[in-house]
C-alpha cells in the first residue's frame, strides 16, 4: 500500500501549536509506529512553519518529504498513480480537486463557519482594517455567508474519488454533518475520537517547573488558566470579563490569571484589575502541561468546538475544569465540567463562584476529571488505532 499524508495539517496558520495540528501530529506518529511494508510519503507547503521534531521524525523514519506549494501541484501528485490512498486531517482546501486515482480518507474536525461564524465581540480579538471588513461582510447578509460555507464544505465531500471515506471526531460532528448535509447517510460517516496529544512532561527536568512560573509571576494552584485568548471562536473575553469583575466585587480573592494565546488583543484594554492578569503569547507544549497541571481551575467559554483538547488536558492533572455548554463540549467533558452559558458573562462568573465558595466542589471536579480524562484516554487509543487500521490496511465501507 502507498499512502500519502497530508503533513501540511501539522502547519497551523496562526501560533505554532493548535489543536488540529496536534491531530494530525497524533495520527502521523502511530501510523509511523504500525506501518511495516507499506510505504508513505508526506506532503508538506514549503512556505509554511514545519515544526522541526515533525521533520526530524518523518526524516529518521526514511519518509520521503514532498513539497506542495498549491493544489496544481498536488493533482499532478495524484494523478500520478504512485499512491494508493491519500489521508488529510485538514481537508478543507480540497473542494476543487479529483481524487479518482486514489482512496481518499479525510477527517472533519468540526463545521465551525456554519455553526458559529461570527460573534458581535469578534472585533475585539482583531481591530485591524481587513478583519473589520470580514466582519462586515460576514454580518451584512450572515444567510448568504453560510450557504457559500456550506457549498464549499458539500463539494469537498462530494469530490470524486476512487474510494472516499469521512471520518467525524466526535458526535457532534458526525450528527452536525447529517444536519446541513442531508445526502449523506449515517453510515456514510466514521465516529473516531481525536486521538490523545502526546504527554510530555516526563522529560522535563522537576527545576523547570519553578522557572517557569517565576517567569510569569505565579505561584502553584493560584492561578485561573485560559488559552487561545488570540482567536475569537475561543471566547477569551467573556471569560476574562467575568474575572475581572469578580476581582472587583471580591478583592480580598488571592488569585491571578493567566491568559495565553495574546498577541495584542484590543479587549486586554478593557481590563479594571490589571494587576491580577498576566496576558502571554505562546508556550511550548511541555510548559502548556506544566501550566494545566499547576492551575487553580482551568476556564473554557469556547463559542464552538469539534472536539475540543484542553479540558480534558487539564482534567488528567485533576485540575477543576469549567467550560461552556455548547457543542461537543458536554459529550467530551461527561459530568467532570461545571458548565456554562458562554454568551453569558453572568453565568460564566456564577459558575467561578460556585466552584470557589461551594464547600467540596474544587475536589469533586478534580476526582470526576481525572476519572473521565482516563475513560476518555482509552477511547481515544482504540479509536486511533481503528483509525491507523483504516489508512494502512482497512477495505472498509467507502462512499462512491
Amino acid at each position: 500500500m502507498r499512502i500519502l499524508f497530508d503533513l501540511s495539517a501539522v502547519q497551523p496558520d496562526r501560533g505554532r501549536f493548535h489543536g488540529g495540528s496536534e491531530y494530525a501530529k497524533a495520527i502521523l506518529f502511530q501510523l509511523l509506529k504500525l506501518k511495516y511494508d507499506e510505504k508513505i510519503s508526506c506532503f508538506f507547503d514549503p512556505n509554511r512553519w514545519l515544526d522541526p521534531e515533525v521533520k526530524e521524525l518523518v526524516q529518521e523514519a526514511d519518509v520521503p518529504l514532498l513539497q506542495v506549494k498549491n493544489n496544481k501541484v498536488l493533482q499532478m501528485l495524484i494523478d500520478s498513480y504512485e499512491y494508493d490512498r491519500l489521508y488529510s486531517a485538514l481537508p478543507y482546501r480540497y473542494h476543487t480537486l479529483d481524487f479518482s486515482s486514489v482512496e481518499f480518507i479525510l477527517s472533519i474536525l468540526g463545521l465551525r463557519g456554519l455553526e458559529m461564524p461570527t460573534d458581535k465581540y469578534e472585533l475585539l480579538y482583531d481591530s485591524s482594517f481587513l478583519n473589520r471588513l470580514r466582519y462586515v461582510y460576514k454580518n451584512l447578509d450572515r444567510g448568504r455567508y453560510v450557504e457559500r460555507t456550506k457549498s464549499h464544505l458539500a463539494r469537498l465531500l462530494s469530490v470524486p474519488a476512487k474510494k472516499k471515506s469521512i471520518i467525524a471526531i466526535s458526535k457532534h460532528t458526525k450528527y452536525s454533518l447529517l444536519s446541513y448535509f442531508p445526502k449523506l447517510q449515517p453510515e456514510d460517516i466514521r465516529l473516531l475520537y481525536a486521538p490523545r496529544t502526546r504527554m510530555r512532561l516526563e522529560i522535563l527536568p522537576n527545576s523547570e517547573e519553578d522557572i517557569l512560573l517565576a517567569r510569569l509571576g505565579l505561584e502553584p494552584k493560584k492561578f485561573y488558566l485560559l488559552v487561545s485568548s488570540n482567536r475569537w471562536i475561543k471566547n477569551a473575553f467573556r471569560a476574562v470579563k467575568a474575572l475581572d469583575t469578580m476581582f472587583t466585587d471580591y478583592p480580598e480573592l488571592d488569585k491571578r490569571v493567566l491568559v495565553l494565546g495574546f498577541d495584542g488583543q484590543p479587549f486586554h484594554k478593557l481590563v479594571r484589575n490589571k494587576e491580577r492578569f498576566t496576558f502571554y503569547g505562546y508556550v511550548t507544549g511541555i510548559e502548556l502541561e506544566l501550566l494545566y497541571q499547576n492551575a487553580y481551575v482551568f476556564v473554557y467559554p469556547t463559542l464552538n468546538e469539534g472536539f475540543g483538547y484542553p479540558p480534558l488536558e487539564a482534567m488528567k492533572y485533576g485540575t477543576p475544569v469549567i467550560c461552556s455548554a455548547i457543542a461537543s463540549t458536554v459529550e467530551v467533558c461527561g459530568d467532570a465540567a461545571l458548565y456554562f452559558n458562554p454568551f453569558s458573562i453572568d453565568e460564566i462568573k456564577n459558575r467561578l463562584f460556585h466552584m470557589i465558595f461551594e464547600p467540596g466542589t474544587l475536589e469533586l471536579y478534580s476526582e470526576l476529571g481525572k476519572k473521565q480524562s482516563a475513560i476518555m484516554a482509552q477511547k481515544q487509543d482504540s479509536m486511533l488505532d481503528e483509525l491507523c487500521q483504516l489508512v494502512l490496511f482497512s477495505n472498509s465501507t467507502m462512499l462512491n
